[in-house]
């Protein structure tokens, strides 16, 4: 079948299960690149939630002028300061810059909180072009995407998109009415045409593959409904690229895992006032949970 619903005994059976020979440069080198006055915390839910889904090392790349907030937010992350002008955004990179950033890194997770300006613009086209790790683009980064579409199918590494409803409606130049009203076909023909991963989110998250096929999530609650929430979806999703996982696998395990997690913490506290951070902190003994037989 071109459609799956998602189900707990094919994806438990996903869950890294770590050799005892193992080290952190075993599990995957994060690069994120990510923040803008005012959105740091985008950054830094993404990076903690790539932490807790295993990563062995990340790696935040960010305006120089944010650096100490990111710096004393995640001790157990590095930093990587980028040049920014006087309004803390970020510069423009040249390929030198870029090669040093993803030296020995394994995946990117490019997006939350990076803003929109002509430097956002210039790193997407430059990454489109040129990368050749498996990467996510999320948040902020759909949005510089939507104002060049086409650049996409010509991608150099399919990348992993993770649009709500209203940014695959600025990808696709429709209204959110358009995309909730078919959302797995309107998955399944973007990630066709467009050669990329997709992540629908929303009630029941739709999973769609450059391939054409389509995986239905049922896993979540409304209590997920608070901001922050895509920023750990990006963290996890890019965390497990990292780890080699295919972008299949990926998006199967991570989205449900995600939503699975949101579950149980809804669960013992009740939906209303779950907060985004509640999920990064449940993911260890969330993924235990899930691949206990």
């Amino acid at each position: 079948p071109k459609t799956e619903l998602l189900d707990r005994e094919t994806i438990r059976w996903l869950v890294p299960r770590r050799a005892p020979d193992t080290h952190k440069g075993t599990y995957g080198h994060l690069l994120v690149v990510a923040g803008a006055r005012g959105k740091t915390g985008a950054a830094i839910l993404a990076c903690r939630a790539a932490m807790r889904t295993g990563a062995g090392l990340v790696t935040v790349a960010a305006p120089r002028s944010l650096n100490n907030i990111f710096a004393t937010s995640l001790i157990e992350v590095m930093t990587e300061p980028l040049g920014d002008n006087a309004a803390e955004e970020l510069e423009p990179l040249g390929d030198d810059d870029w090669r040093h950033l993803l030296e020995r890194k394994d995946a990117l997770l490019f997006g939350p909180g990076i803003g929109v300006t002509t430097a956002t613009q210039n790193s997407l086209r430059w990454l489109l072009r040129n990368l050749d790790l498996p990467w996510v683009i999320d948040a902020d980064g759909l949005n510089n995407l939507a104002l060049e579409i086409g650049r996409l199918r010509h991608a150099k590494t399919a990348p992993v998109l993770t649009p709500h409803p209203g940014e695959m409606a600025r990808l696709i130049d429709k209204s959110t009415a358009d995309v909730n009203a078919d959302r797995v076909e309107i998955a399944r023909v973007f990630a066709v045409e467009h050669r990329c991963h997709l992540v629908l989110k929303g009630a029941r998250t739709v999973i769609a593959t450059a391939e054409g096929n389509v995986f239905i999530n049922p896993t979540g609650n409304p209590g997920m409904a608070s901001g922050g929430m895509g920023d750990v979806l990006a963290g996890i999703l890019s965390a497990l690229l990292g780890q080699g996982f295919t972008a299949a696998s990926a998006m199967k395990l991570g989205v449900y895992l995600h939503g699975f997690v949101g579950d149980r913490v809804a669960a013992a506290r009740g939906e209303v006032g779950l907060i985004a951070s509640d999920i990064i902190d449940g993911l260890p003994e969330g993924m235990r949970a899930l691949a206990a037989p």
